[in-house]
């Protein structure tokens, strides 16, 4: 994957200190809020998502003065791609191969556990069940997580923190950048927020906009939720003569492509989603 750089004079200055100690009390916020609606006798589903959303209001208020000192520079990165249709077309579809590397990594490793512990002598295959219980809290999820938490967090992570690293060299920033963004998930989710990031933060390069990694996050998040609150997965030996090898060869095979898929939608300029007013050089006669 190659990335394109951006010009000097469009680069964001900020504290990272500063933005972290911000993201930290608004998540400690969000947990406290989420532990108080609990004890009075809230769904604890719910309580999840009234939480997140009191955290992204508490992270806009604090980072306020942040967007205010940086807003012109944030513009630019919000400026009108050339083709819509494009830019949400591969942005989705982006989303969508992210969330299925990040599902068939998940089917790898229960699939490695199966095979530690169940009866090996009999077949196995995972089996999916459509269960959307409660779709009240599906659509109290949508918003929150697909919506408002991908605009925050864009904003913050590849809006601020990756371009105010730039200086450090490219790939510097974007590994750094996601490491940052990965360490403020839920520890089990490291390595699937990792990831993302790394995409998301060569995606926003490139393009240099932002409205790609937040249509691309808003597509992973819909689809985890989705996933989470709809899907029943497990396993069922005996069902059908297909041996549990044969799953982790074809979800390996799924995520390789899935891979390959993803790294040509970041890198691939013939999208024509690099935003005209982003230009360098049109910047610069602005500046």
């Amino acid at each position: 994957m190659d990335i394109r750089s951006p010009s000097a004079s469009s680069q964001v200055r900020v504290s990272i200190r500063l933005i972290l100690l911000f993201q930290v009390s608004a998540l400690f916020l969000r947990s406290a809020m989420e532990a108080y609606v609990t004890r009075s006798g809230m769904d604890s589903t719910a309580a999840k998502y009234t939480g997140a959303s009191l955290g992204i209001v508490a992270l806009v208020i604090f980072l306020a003065p942040l967007f205010c000192e940086n807003w012109s520079r944030l513009r630019r990165q919000f400026a009108r791609p050339p083709s819509w249709l494009r830019l949400a077309a591969s942005s989705v579809t982006l989303g969508l191969l992210l969330w299925a590397i990040n599902s068939q990594t998940l089917l790898v490793f229960s699939a490695l556990d199966w095979l530690g512990n169940a009866n090996q002598s009999h077949a196995a295959v995972p089996v999916y069940r459509l269960t959307c219980a409660n779709a009240m809290i599906l659509l109290l999820a949508i918003p929150v997580m697909s919506v408002l938490t991908p605009v925050v967090e864009e904003i913050c992570s590849r809006g601020l923190i990756l371009q105010s690293l730039l200086p450090k060299g490219r790939w510097r920033a974007v590994f750094i950048s996601s490491v940052l963004f990965a360490i403020l998930h839920q520890p089990e989710t490291y390595p699937a927020a990792f990831l993302f990031g790394l995409f998301a933060a060569v995606q926003a390069l490139n393009w240099r906009s932002l409205w790609g990694p937040i249509i691309t996050h808003g597509t992973f998040n819909l689809l985890v939720e989705i996933d989470r609150a709809c899907i029943d997965a497990f396993w069922l030996p005996g069902r059908i003569q297909w041996e549990t090898g044969g799953v982790l060869q074809g979800a390996f095979a799924i995520f390789v492509l899935c891979l390959i898929g993803s790294c040509w939608l970041v890198s691939a300029s013939r999208l024509g989603t690099t935003c005209r007013s982003a230009d360098p050089t049109h910047i610069d006669k602005q500046s």
